[in-house]
């Protein structure tokens, strides 16, 4: 492999580091519980998103939703941002 796809390997790889970190970092959240993004790491589909959320927390009870706008009633308020996950009040 060349450098510079080594080093764009690396740079995606970082971010699905954060997105686990980040996610791990959040309050647990109760059984059941959706959380809702507006934004997810580069490469990222909403089937990743759900897996991914779930590995990271290591629950199968928990959704994963991509959305616009949140719902008025969501708890977890999340968008993945500069390799990081920022919760939204």
């Amino acid at each position: 492999m060349t450098q510079s796809r080594r080093e764009w390997q690396q740079g995606i790889a970082g971010d699905y580091r954060a997105f686990v970190r980040g996610l791990q970092s959040i309050p647990a959240p109760p059984p059941g519980e959706t959380l809702f993004f507006r934004s997810y790491p580069q490469y990222f589909d909403r089937g990743v998103l759900l897996f991914a959320t779930q590995i990271a927390l290591r629950r199968t009870d928990i959704g994963a939703q991509l959305v616009d706008t949140f719902p008025p009633d969501a708890r977890y308020r999340l968008r993945f941002e500069a390799s990081r996950i920022i919760a939204e009040e």
